[in-house]
Order: structure tokens, then C-alpha cells, then sequence
């Protein structure tokens, strides 16, 4: 993990994800979101994370048949 990672805030996450900045909200409290850190008050992401928290969550439609 890098520790001097970008950070980015939920809005940027959210908009990378395709969700709403409430579903990224609601993961946080449940868990199996993408990793995050809390900078003073403020949640962030490291860029890091966020995509590998991606990358792992892409599928193909092949997947879906082989289900």
C-alpha cells in the first residue's frame, strides 16, 4: 500500500463507481466497501484502493453464464 497515495473524496469515488455517494456511505457502516481512511473528520479513499476495490469488482458477461 502506498502511503502518499492521492486521496480522493466520496463525490469522486462515487463517480468512479457509477453509485450515489449514500450507497458508498451505506458500505462503509455494513463493510465489504472499498477501503477507506478518515483524515481528521473527513472520509477519504486512497486512489490505491479504489482501484483495486474496482478492478475486483469488474465482471464480464461471461461470468455471468458461467453461474
Amino acid at each position: 500500500m502506498d502511503t502518499f497515495s492521492k486521496m480522493l473524496t466520496p463525490p469522486q469515488v462515487a463517480a468512479l463507481a457509477g453509485v450515489k455517494v449514500n450507497t458508498l456511505a451505506k458500505k462503509r457502516v455494513a463493510g465489504g466497501g472499498c477501503p477507506f481512511v478518515k483524515v481528521g473528520g473527513a472520509v477519504r479513499y486512497r486512489e490505491d484502493d479504489v482501484a483495486r476495490y474496482l478492478a475486483a469488482r469488474r465482471s464480464s458477461t461471461s461470468d455471468l453464464a458461467a453461474a
